[in-house]
């Protein structure tokens, strides 16, 4: 099953155009209270199963992590448990940091 693949240049215009995005962390807590893009929500990759209830399935849903990996991994779950428009931030938020907005710390 093929995810599509953000880049932060792409996050950036979707967050700046009226499409509606559920922003979702999955960084251990530690990693999101550290930096966060602003408006994402925090649920840690081993307790995404447990916490749907708390995903706007209405919304374009992106994963985020630090680099991409734990998120694309998280996007292939919700999809296969049936939500429809799911998509990654490929680099992560050290991709976001560099490319769009530098006030997000980098680790």
């Amino acid at each position: 099953m093929d995810i599509i693949q953000l880049s932060p240049g792409d996050l950036s215009e979707l967050l700046e155009s009226d499409h509606s995005v559920f922003l979702l962390d999955v960084r251990e807590e530690e990693e999101f209270d550290f930096c966060k893009i602003i408006g994402s929500v925090n649920i840690p990759l081993i307790n995404l199963v447990q916490n749907l209830q708390k995903i706007d399935q209405d919304k374009l849903v992106v994963t985020i992590c630090h680099h991409g990996h734990r998120s694309l991994k998280a996007a292939m779950t919700l999809k296969d448990l049936g939500f429809s428009d799911v998509r990654n931030l490929k680099g992560g938020i050290d991709a976001w940091s560099t490319n769009i907005d530098p006030e997000v710390k980098r680790y």
